[in-house]
């Protein structure tokens, strides 16, 4: 049975495995996450906050694919 400390060390570890290009790709549901409640609760088209969605998301990849590509040995094993 695992201890409370185990799990910890666990969380942990995960937490350091997550590279920078786990949170690029998180980026661009969140965007469009946003952009769905935002043209819920804001009278602002849904056109409109689907396009900085799109935005957000383009940069994003542009990011990760071409300013800070993906170096040999960075990413997970």
């Amino acid at each position: 049975m695992a201890s409370g400390i185990d799990d910890t060390a666990e969380r942990t570890d995960l937490r350091r495995q997550l590279s920078r290009y786990d949170l690029v790709l998180a980026v661009i549901p969140a965007a469009f996450l946003l952009a769905g409640f935002a043209s819920v609760f804001v009278s602002v088209p849904t056109r409109v906050v689907l396009t900085g969605a799109a935005a957000v998301g383009l940069l994003a990849l542009v990011d990760g694919m071409f300013v800070n590509p993906p170096r040999s040995g960075s990413g997970a094993p």
